[in-house]
């Protein structure tokens, strides 16, 4: 909140600025201004510094307790548990997934909350500088909420395919490795190499297409963007000429409006990060959820006594 908010001022400080400057402004203006930028960047550093150490630590803390619930549920499970799940898929489970979760509940929480809060920010004073402006440069904000939608759900189901080949292809070089006397014993090292370099050609097929799906994303959401700074150029420039708005104002708006573009640009990159998360966790979850079909007694024996 601090961060964003200090952020947010920034613009108008500027608008202020140049319209005094307009007016006459002299020295004394200059260094007061000056003076103002310089605190608030500093308040900008002191936050950002927190701001990253705590939901950083935070989130190596969630993934922490992530890895040690999931390895405690492993253990639960019964033999039969085991012949059914390669011993290559499970440690994917515990290191690749858990990686992808890592990011996704660290930087990216903060950056969501950050660049969220500068939209809806932005947004507000956009509305009070200029009301006209600001709906003409918000149409294309359904647009890009609609596919973001669409687009989720799609990177979501490629993510979890793409995470089941990751899977696969450390299962078949677990299973080479543990086995290498097997393998060399009835020379199966060429097979072994094919068998591998399948199942990581899947996951990439996979993968490029996870990849084409996010830059046609991020490039219409990119082009969404610069057509309402576009507009905006063009009637802020309409109402500046008709003297309905002075150049310090305009200037502000159009430093808002960049920032709500880089802001939903951004968090359309997150949002596809947030995406492939949700693939990985839903196999992590599927694995502490699973019940084991042979349950350990609760029966204690009043008494018990043996020899050897």
């Amino acid at each position: 909140m601090a961060s964003s908010g200090l952020n947010l001022s920034l613009p108008t400080i500027v608008g202020w600025f140049i319209d005094d400057i307009m007016d006459g402004g002299g020295t004394e203006v200059i260094n007061g201004y000056a003076i103002t930028l310089l605190l608030t960047f500093v308040g900008v550093g002191i936050a950002t510094f927190f701001r990253s150490y705590l939901f950083t630590v935070a989130g190596e803390r969630i993934v922490m307790r992530l890895q040690a619930t999931l390895f405690e549920a492993l253990m639960r499970q019964d033999i039969a548990f085991f012949d059914t799940h390669r011993t290559g898929e499970l440690t994917n489970r515990l290191a690749a997934d858990t990686t992808v979760l890592q990011k996704a509940v660290t930087v990216n929480i903060s950056m969501g909350l950050r660049f969220l809060i500068s939209v809806l920010g932005s947004i507000g004073i956009l509305l009070w500088i200029s009301w006209k402006l600001t709906f003409l440069m918000l149409l294309t904000v359904p647009l890009v909420a609609g596919g973001a939608g669409l687009y989720g759900r799609m990177l979501r189901t490629l993510s979890v395919k793409v995470q089941d080949a990751l899977a696969e292809s450390t299962a078949t070089a677990e299973e080479a490795l543990s086995g290498i006397r097997t393998v060399r014993a009835f020379a199966q090292e060429h097979a072994a190499v094919v068998q591998y370099r399948n199942a990581i050609e899947s996951a990439f097929v996979l993968a490029k297409k996870r990849a084409f799906l996010g830059a046609t994303f991020q490039g219409l959401v990119s082009l969404a963007g610069l057509s309402a700074i576009g507009v905006v150029l063009w009637y802020g420039g309409t109402l500046l000429a008709a003297g309905e708005m002075a150049f310090g104002a305009l200037t502000s708006f159009m430093l808002y409006t960049f920032t709500v573009a880089f802001s939903i640009g951004a968090l359309s990159s997150l949002y596809e990060d947030f995406a492939k998360a949700m693939g990985a966790t839903e196999r992590v979850f599927d694995l502490i959820e699973q019940v084991p079909s042979i349950q350990d007694g609760e029966l204690v024996p009043h008494n018990c006594a043996g020899a050897v």
